[in-house]
This record gives structure tokens, C-alpha cells and sequence, in this order.
């Protein structure tokens, strides 16, 4: 997920009563909450947690204006909002990488990013160790970062 604009250049432009599109569905939300959290840009209850919603917005320094847009909308609000934020497949459908394109970017370490997981009555069979060590093996990561354009952060 990253922060997207076509009003500004970097986040240190961002002024007082923008307006922020993020998605409407709850998981959307709160992901992209959690990001504008990361940015400091405001907090919510530690109780939401994963969960956040604007209502749960607790600390707003610039009064930003949070919209929640359809996920269909979201790349329409660029044209009126001061960001937007957008996860990877929906920046993909509208011709954007959140590496490139993005002024703000959810690093490696975000609660939201891709895992390997294996069943716990799994995790001690012989190819669970190699699984493992292919998945974070320096192949796949050129293919990571040759694919996304460097748009996904690897979590390991």
C-alpha cells in the first residue's frame, strides 16, 4: 500500500484540510489508516489496532479530511484529493507503482505483509526448511524486485 498524489510532490507539502481518499472497505481502511499513522500524520486508539476505522482517529495535527472512496473510485479521487491511498493492485489497474509512483510507501516490517506459513502440524516436515529457505533465496528476490519494479518490500 502507498500514498499517491498528483497535487504533491512529497508529504512535506501536505497543508491543513486536505483531503485524503482511503478505501471504504474496513481492511482498506484500517491498512491504510495504519499508513498515514506510520507518517505521523495522525493516531487512533490503541485498542483498533488492525482494526482502526476514522472514527477511532484520535490525533489529527493537519485536519485532514479522511474520505472513504470505493476501491473502483479510488483512482478518480487523484484528480480532486490530495492523496490517496492506494494498495498495489488497485495503484496497478490505474497505471501507477507504488515505488514510482508513490510518495509514501508501507515498509517490509508492516503487519500487512506477505508471509510464508505452513501448518503447525507441518512445521516440522522435511521440506518445510528448504520451502523456507527458497522462498528467501537471492532468486526470488530478483524476481521480487524485476516483477514489482521494486513496489513490494520483502518481509524477511
Amino acid at each position: 500500500m502507498a500514498l499517491y498524489s498528483r497535487k504533491l510532490k512529497a508529504l512535506s507539502e501536505l497543508r491543513r484540510g486536505a483531503v485524503v481518499a482511503i478505501p471504504a472497505d474496513s481492511a482498506g481502511a484500517a491498512r491504510a489508516l495504519i499508513l498515514l499513522q506510520n507518517f505521523t500524520l495522525l493516531s487512533f486508539r490503541d485498542e483498533a489496532a488492525l482494526h482502526a476505522a476514522p472514527a477511532d482517529i484520535t490525533s489529527n495535527r493537519l485536519r485532514l479530511k479522511i474520505r472513504q472512496v470505493p476501491h473502483s473510485k479510488l483512482a478518480d479521487a487523484l484528480s480532486d484529493a490530495s492523496i490517496v491511498v492506494m494498495d498495489s493492485d488497485d495503484a496497478t489497474r490505474a497505471g501507477l507503482a507504488p515505488a514510482r509512483d508513490g510518495i509514501g510507501m508501507e515498509d517490509a516490517r508492516s503487519p500487512f505483509a506477505g508471509v510464508l506459513a505452513v501448518r503447525t502440524a507441518d512445521r516440522a516436515q522435511p521440506w518445510v526448511g528448504p520451502l523456507i529457505a527458497a522462498y528467501q533465496s537471492d532468486d526470488v528476490a530478483r524476481f521480487i524486485l524485476v516483477r514489482y519494479q521494486d513496489s513490494v518490500r520483502r518481509p524477511w
